[in-house]
């Protein structure tokens, strides 16, 4: 007799099973073999991060307070494919419906394509104008399958340089 075992994971990593053959054998009636595999993404996955954690798809990142109308802060964001084919990026974006010129995107020597394992970075600096909360958001348009736009929320607020002046009078 001569049988296939197809291999068809849903999660990605080390996976182990069993495949028991019962039959009517008196002395070897059950018999067990181990089967292993590992599963691996096999389309192009993005994953977009920054300082090496994952930012999820509609996560938010938030800046640390800078100087309100200072020199700003500027964070450089990795993507990722984590999948085994080619990610290929169509668009880099940021929106902000009231805050679009606190945000600045720079994706000079960005990859738009992405083979499997490899990365790619953007950078998006912020200069608050004020002491609010300043919404903004970044899609990535690319051909991941589940994920085709990958969105990250920005925010940050900003506070005044204060400089005080001391008079003695000694």
């Amino acid at each position: 007799i001569e049988f296939s075992v197809v291999f068809n994971p849903d999660t990605i990593g080390d996976i182990t099973g069993a495949l028991t053959i019962t039959s009517d054998d008196s002395d070897e009636g059950t018999y067990t073999i181990t089967v292993t595999g590992v599963g691996v993404i096999t389309a192009a996955e993005i994953d977009v991060a920054w300082r090496g954690t994952s930012i999820a798809n509609g996560g938010t990142f938030t800046y640390a307070d800078s100087f309100i109308d200072g020199s700003g802060i500027t964070e450089t964001f990795t993507i990722r494919n984590l999948g085994q084919s080619n990610l290929t990026i169509s668009d880099i974006q940021r929106y902000s419906s009231m805050y679009t010129a606190q945000y600045t995107l720079d994706t000079t020597g960005t990859s738009y394509t992405l083979a499997a394992g490899t990365e790619t970075t953007f950078a998006v600096k912020f200069i608050p104008c004020n002491e609010n909360n300043q919404p903004a958001w970044v899609t990535i348009t690319s051909n991941d399958s589940d994920e085709n736009v990958y969105y990250v929320y920005l925010g940050g607020k900003g506070y005044y340089y204060t400089h005080y002046v001391y008079e003695s009078s000694v």
